[in-house]
């Protein structure tokens, strides 16, 4: 009985054993981002420059943190500059990528990241962990060119490969960066005097229909070379963006000016001066009324359209 207890007592050691050596070695992860460049919105890609360190328990024998690779990385190169037990740091640079959601523009932010998984080892066999050491940081006078730097984060992620039916540990340094407020000025200040321009439509006077439709056709053609030159800072979208929406409600606005404007010299041509002014006055009262509901239409549409209910 002894014998089975003392072999029964030794099983479980082999057990526990191999359950200890099954955890996944913790590896603290650090960045320091020295700059951001080249940011271009259309292709969502852009420069770094960092420093890269890893830190793990050095009395692990034959485990290293060295093969990791850049997910979201091209062209990318990295320097070891500091090597010593259990301690890696380096030194990188290259191009990176990032799907860029633009559909509020000009209102429109991005996080651009930096994100990093180890080559050959998974989740069980490898975590990685925020450095508490050294804190992940970044150099306070980055700057992206046209946009405004605001604040980074650090995450680790689980990253599942349904191919090979397996997880793998990912550290992510984000970075936010927003368009300036002057941006929206840019872009929305136009938008503002091409609705004012179809508004001012109805208060030339009703009997002179050539100049009334001639700046209604003008106005028209106007902010349809607005918008060209809008949609050539942007990359091609199978989506309207907040800037599209705000068009669509002032084409609204100029396609009334110009049918109403039609339907007042309609009242004209029948010397029914009384009526026209009635109508007149009406499309004066309603040509605002009218671009908010298309607005606020298009934004309920874009709604449903993302609940997948239309």
């Amino acid at each position: 009985m002894k014998l089975y207890h003392v072999a029964l007592f030794a099983l479980v050691l082999v057990c526990l054993a191999g359950f200890a050596a099954a955890e996944p070695v913790p590896v603290k992860v650090g960045t320091y981002l020295l700059n951001v460049g080249n940011y271009d919105p259309a292709f969502g890609s852009y420069d770094l420059s960092f420093y890269l360190w890893f830190r793990w328990d050095p009395s692990i024998e034959g485990f290293t943190a060295a093969n990791f690779e850049f997910m979201n990385g091209k062209g990318v190169s990295t320097e070891l500059i500091e090597e010593r037990p259990g301690y890696l740091l380096y030194r990188g640079e290259g191009s990176f990528f990032k799907k860029l959601d633009m559909s509020d523009f000009p209102f429109d932010s991005h996080e651009l990241s930096l994100e990093i998984e180890d080559k050959l080892l998974t989740a069980n066999k490898l975590v990685y962990v925020q450095d508490t050491e050294e804190q992940s940081s970044m150099n306070p006078d980055i700057a992206v060119l046209g946009w405004k730097t605001r604040n980074y984060t650090v995450s680790i992620e689980s990253h599942y490969y349904s191919t090979w039916n397996q997880n793998y540990s990912r550290y992510v340094h984000h970075v936010s960066v927003s368009r300036p407020r002057v941006d929206f000025i840019k872009v929305f200040l136009p938008i503002f005097f091409l609705s004012i321009l179809g508004f001012l439509t109805f208060f030339i006077n009703i009997r002179k229909f050539s100049e009334r439709i001639s700046l209604s056709v003008f106005t028209f053609m106007a902010a349809i070379a607005y918008q060209i030159q809008v949609n050539v800072t942007i990359p091609p979208l199978g989506f309207f963006t907040f800037a599209d929406k705000a068009m669509i409600a002032v084409y609204a606005g100029l396609l009334f000016s110009t049918i109403y404007t039609i339907y007042i010299e309609w009242f004209e041509e029948r010397r029914k001066e009384r009526a026209a002014f009635r109508v007149n006055r009406f499309a004066v009262y309603f040509y605002f009324i009218l671009q908010l509901l298309v607005l606020l239409l298009t934004m309920l549409l874009d709604y449903l359209s993302d609940l997948h209910l239309i």
